[in-house]
């Protein structure tokens, strides 16, 4: 109470003094307009029009000052008003005894029988205690997390077969310095749309130091725009720096396709024992000053070059080159059809990736062509064993991606598909999808309702 009485008295006081202080304003600025007109009319009277307008246009001016200002004052005023009433107003403070004050004034008293509630003051969260670093155990450099306690559990990966214990282990850096754990792309080129994206395995991150990311990728076009290229690389495991021979041989493979086609080679032209001998050559020459073998930089690698404009027909044609086991897939989008295999080695046809005897830089001369039409609104996926593997082999997940990629996800939302988690599928994952006339209305197929247009 006597706190309000104070507060009200200040503001009676401030009051007085703003009325005084416009009053004074008032009279001044009366006078100054009064004695600009008042000069003005006798000028132009006396036959001085400019000095007289002038006269009079300084007494316009003055006006005009005037009423801004006292505008300015009048906002001021409001402002201060608010400033001064006090915060929660309406609420008594609890076991003050005091009733509550509503505008600084005092509220008008209930009638007899009747309960007036109280507004209660608004709850304030303790503090946290602090740590007591006594204690044994006790971390000086811990603090409570001010995030909710859901943000401390990563969201896990989509779950494809089995469970993972290792797709919840932390990561781990290696101690070379090498390509990110994680790499991704989104990009357009005419009517092919391109996701892309690159991901360590659990195998690999898991362990303290890591083991570099041995997939790669790469994709690239020529100057003209008509062709895109795609390079996708996959390291031996048993090789140690199998990361720089899969970087060496997607960059190199996109580079030289280029130049191909720059210079005129059309798709009939290309061979991959050509394009994979310059792949091969360009490692081996990355070798020199470095603490690094051939057997220690062995890599799989699969290319593709898809043209941009189609054919009268709506097809697309499109060339591979392949070695060791990595794979081009296609999903035509037409009823009846799932992922069916393009290029590239297949494991189910008796390859086995622990015994690969086909690999760069040692048998570019082994790389296999690959030539193909792609139907309008159709899809085309290059994946290393990483996501072929699971494609194939765990029941349910061929439909799964169909339609996850029905049409052209977000890119991060692509890292998480990429990134599924599956029991004993712990190797990196790598996945170069190109959806052809992504715009065009065709037939995809969604879970347990048939196929419907997209």
């Amino acid at each position: 109470m006597a706190m309000n009485m104070v507060r009200q008295g200040t503001t009676a006081r401030t009051d007085q003094d703003d009325r005084t202080t416009m009053v004074l304003m008032v009279i001044a600025f009366v006078l100054t307009i009064g004695l600009f007109f008042g000069a003005g009319v006798v000028l132009l009277w006396d036959d001085h029009p400019r000095t007289g307008a002038l006269s009079c246009g300084c007494g316009v001016v003055v006006l005009l000052l005037a009423v801004l200002l006292s505008r300015f004052r009048m906002r001021r005023r409001s402002g201060n008003v608010g400033q001064h009433q006090p915060s929660g107003s309406g609420h008594c403070p609890a076991g003050s005894g005091e009733g509550a004050v509503l505008g600084g004034r005092e509220p008008t008293p209930a009638a007899p029988g009747m309960s007036v509630p109280l507004a209660l003051p608004p709850a304030v969260t303790p503090a946290p205690p602090a740590p007591d670093y006594d204690q044994p155990g006790a971390d000086a450099g811990a603090v409570d997390s001010p995030w909710p306690d859901q943000l401390a559990v990563p969201a896990r990966a989509r779950l494809l077969g089995q469970p993972s214990v290792a797709a919840n282990s932390p990561w781990y850096l290696p101690v070379v310095s090498t390509q990110p754990a994680v790499a991704a792309d989104q990009a357009r080129l005419g009517d092919l749309e391109v996701r892309a994206a690159s991901i360590i395995g659990t195998g690999h991150r898991s362990s303290d130091p890591a083991t570099p990311r041995q997939d790669a990728y790469r994709l690239g076009r020529d100057t003209a725009g008509r062709h895109l290229i795609i390079a996708v690389a996959d390291g031996m495991s048993d090789s140690e720096r199998s990361d720089h021979g899969a970087t060496v041989a997607v960059s190199t493979a996109v580079a030289v396709l280029r130049r191909h086609l720059d210079t005129g080679a059309t798709l009939r032209d290309l061979s991959a024992a050509e394009v994979f001998r310059e792949v091969s050559g360009t490692i081996v020459r990355s070798l020199e000053g470095r603490n690094m073998t051939e057997m220690d930089v062995r890599t799989g690698l699969i290319v593709a070059v898809i043209s941009v404009l189609p054919t009268r027909d709506g097809h697309r044609e499109a060339w591979f080159g392949h070695l060791a086991d990595l794979s081009a897939w296609q999903h035509s989008a037409l009823p009846g059809t799932g992922w069916t295999h393009l290029a590239g080695d297949r494991k189910n046809d008796g390859m086995d990736s622990n015994s690969l005897s086909r690999f760069l830089p040692f048998s570019p001369g082994d790389a296999r062509d690959t030539r193909a039409r792609i139907p309008a609104g159709a899809i085309v996926a290059l994946m290393s064993d990483g996501v072929s593997d699971a494609l194939t082999g765990i029941p349910g997940a061929n439909d799964w991606f169909a339609r996850q990629w029905t049409s052209p996800p977000a890119v991060a939302q692509f890292i998480q598909q990429i990134g599924f988690e599956a029991k004993t599928f712990t190797d990196d994952r790598t996945a170069v999808v190109i959806w052809c006339d992504p715009s065009r209305p065709v037939l995809a197929r969604t879970a347990g309702t048939g196929w419907l247009p997209r």
